[in-house]
């Protein structure tokens, strides 16, 4: 483990601090909420509980994580094929490796 952490510990930092701040601002947007609410419509909205902010910052963390694991994963693999040979596909698979990359889904 220490190693790899040695060896990747730059996008370990990214990783983190992505998720770090996506929690914060679902954190940020669930307190601001009802206050701008209340701002805008004159109606009184009640406050958001410490429950309700840790929740949207765990949700919001959660996601950042998954989605992120996504895009690591994708830009591994587009690196890794892109340092081997030129022959490393046949011509069919290349084909459709190209295409994905064009399309990149995320």
């Amino acid at each position: 483990m220490g190693r790899f952490a040695i060896e990747h510990g730059a996008e370990i930092n990214r990783f983190i601090a992505r998720a770090g701040s996506e929690a914060g601002e679902e954190m940020v947007q669930e307190v601001l909420d009802p206050i701008l609410r209340t701002i805008a419509t004159g109606d009184l909205h009640d406050g958001a509980t410490i429950e309700e902010v840790l929740y949207s910052g765990l949700l919001g963390g959660i996601t950042a994580m998954g989605i992120n694991t996504v895009d690591v994963a994708y830009n591994k693999i587009s690196q890794t094929v892109a340092n081997k040979k030129a022959d490393a596909f046949t011509q069919n698979e290349q084909v459709v490796f190209d295409k994905i990359v064009e399309n990149r889904i995320a």
